[in-house]
């Protein structure tokens, strides 16, 4: 299976994919949706998938995507379509960009290409084309996968469904599952395999199976995994100084007695462990205290990290929590160390003498957080999705005041990080030379700076109604200085295609068909509703002075003011 360390091990993907509820989905004789419940805090995360155990057959990670893909390669018959929803990534909490997803996947058959080039034709009927809506990719996919029939059995597998936020309506994942219940009930030749823990607060999802009993439930046991656990914990063991020198029956009844005490929380005893290799030492009469002081639950194995942080890295911890927990992409350990030094309630609200060394923050969180390495990049990532639902839980403030510096809602995340975006463009904009166009000396010398041009809107854009009144002004302010938004459109440019862009390849925007006369144009492109009524409403004197929003008009009046 899949190690705490994003690692497979040999051979261990087998028992479930051979089980027989399986084995009917990928036979074909199940015409319906299968659900897949893990037990709730079963999995640890890794970079590129969120689970491990036997959960991994059903995740299609690792050995399981491999077995899915060779069997529908295999049988011509077949076509294996999937997505993984991440709350580690917000471009995939989206069920517009899982249709989309499975849609492009399902061009690979030339009979689908049919439809796929009529929805491009009408997005593209102006001269202006425009995005897909939601509605029209779904019904698309709807009308491809139906043309299959006959043709082709559809598999479909759905990773982390819990994973998928609900948006402001609750219809986000209320959608996805009657998509799932409608394709499978109609569409004889589709099989829908998805995921979720079970008890994980997504309620929605067990009470949608309970009621369609067309729908498969497989209840994955938590224990069941044991034997996965002995191999991550052996090789762990020969990885530490301190544990690879104990006699080996202590090691044995170490192994033993963190499997019993886990009950199948892989996550739990990567927590544990990361305390125990700190040892420089272990004796085996130390290993009955260790094992009696250990916390019994993930949620005060939380707590109990939390309680360690130093209090000089307290509010660098804090933030960071703040700002992983609702990134909108992973973060590299650059750019949060560099977050971590913004003091937005003191003077100097960025002090480069602050900033942290090596590892910084990541040293501070052992369990609590993981590092992957991709394209040369080295990015910090929260654990587990508990980590996540236990920093913003209201629990998690009622258990002790200790853990309440730790608490955030989402909203107040995203204010926080809004903030810190514009006030770090600020502090770019007045220090960084006239001539900002090498963007390797800039990127390394203001890491957050590309984050911070592309997403404090969207920041801004997801905080409440308070908040977005408390910033709209600083927004304003950042808009309405010339030189300042001609330097941040260097950075990023939301009017450019931005995915045919070079990667981190600047140019001042010249072009009038990449750029906009007024900063109300900028904040209706930006989706900036609390800026444009502040405009409007005339609390903005540069408005008339400047007296040239005739370019924004029509942008102004696509969004809600």
């Amino acid at each position: 299976m899949i190690r705490a360390t994003g690692i497979s091990l040999p051979g261990s993907a087998i028992k479930m994919w051979g089980c027989n509820s399986v084995k009917q989905v990928r036979s074909g004789t199940r015409a319906h949706a299968t659900g897949c419940l893990r037990g709730r805090n079963f999995t640890v995360g890794r970079p590129t998938a969120r689970s491990c155990g036997l959960a991994a057959v059903l995740v299609v990670e690792s050995l399981s995507c491999d077995h899915m893909t060779q069997y529908c390669d295999t049988n011509p018959g077949n076509l294996l379509l999937y997505f993984y929803f991440s709350f580690r990534e917000k471009s995939k909490q989206v069920q517009h960009r899982c249709q989309s997803a499975l849609l492009k996947q399902i061009c690979r058959e030339p009979k689908a290409l049919r439809e796929v080039k009529r929805l491009y034709d009408q997005a593209h009927k102006d001269s202006v084309p425009v995005s897909a809506q939601f509605g029209d990719v779904k019904a698309c996919l709807d009308t491809t996968i139906k043309d299959l029939k006959g043709l082709k059995q559809v598999f479909i597998v759905l990773d982390a469904l819990d994973e998928l936020d609900n948006d402001l309506d609750d219809l986000q994942r209320t959608q996805m599952l009657q998509w799932i219940i409608s394709v499978t009930t109609h569409e004889s030749h589709v099989h829908v395999l998805f995921t979720s823990r079970s008890r994980s607060g997504r309620g929605d999802i067990e009470h949608a199976m309970d009621l369609h009993p067309d729908v498969l439930k497989i209840h994955i046991d938590a224990k069941a995994n044991q034997d996965d656990m002995c191999l991550y914990l052996t090789d762990q063991f020969q990885a530490s100084t301190a544990l690879s020198s104990l006699p080996r029956a202590s090691k044995k009844d170490l192994c033993d007695r963190l499997i019993g005490m886990a009950d199948g929380m892989f996550l739990w005893t990567h927590c544990q462990l990361a305390d125990l290799v700190k040892l420089p030492f272990l004796r085996p009469k130390d290993i009955r205290v260790i094992l009696e002081s250990m916390p019994k639950t993930l949620e005060s194995t939380y707590s109990r990290i939390l309680e360690d942080v130093s209090k000089f890295m307290l509010t660098e911890v804090v933030q960071a929590l703040q700002w992983l927990s609702v990134a909108l992409r992973p973060l590299t350990l650059q750019e949060i160390n560099e977050a971590c030094i913004i003091r937005l309630l003191e003077l100097p609200i960025i002090d480069k003498d602050n900033q942290l060394p090596g590892d910084g923050v990541l040293s501070c969180l052992p369990g609590l957080v993981s590092r992957t390495i991709k394209d040369h990049d080295e990015y910090v990532l929260l654990a587990h999705f508990s980590v996540r639902e236990f920093l913003m839980s209201r629990a998690a403030v009622k258990r002790g005041s200790s853990e309440a510096p730790f608490t955030f809602r989402d909203c107040t995340a995203h204010a926080l990080i809004a903030e810190s975006c514009i006030a770090y463009i600020n502090y770019w904009c007045n220090r960084a030379p006239k001539n900002k166009m090498c963007a390797g000396a800039e990127l390394k010398s203001f890491p957050l700076l590309q984050y911070a041009c592309q997403h404090w809107a969207e920041h801004l854009n997801q905080t409440d109604e308070n908040e977005q009144a408390r910033l709209a002004s600083a927004a304003l302010q950042l808009l309405t200085r010339p030189e300042y938004i001609t330097d941040v459109l260097s950075v990023y440019n939301p009017l450019e295609d931005w995915e045919k862009r070079p990667w981190r390849s600047w140019s001042r925007p010249s072009s009038s068909e990449h750029n906009l006369i007024s900063h109300l144009g900028w904040a209706a492109v930006l989706g900036l509703p609390s800026v444009t009524t502040l405009v409007l409403r005339g609390t903005n004197p540069a408005l008339n002075e400047r007296g040239r929003i005739q370019d924004s008009t029509r942008c102004v009046s696509a969004h809600k003011i």
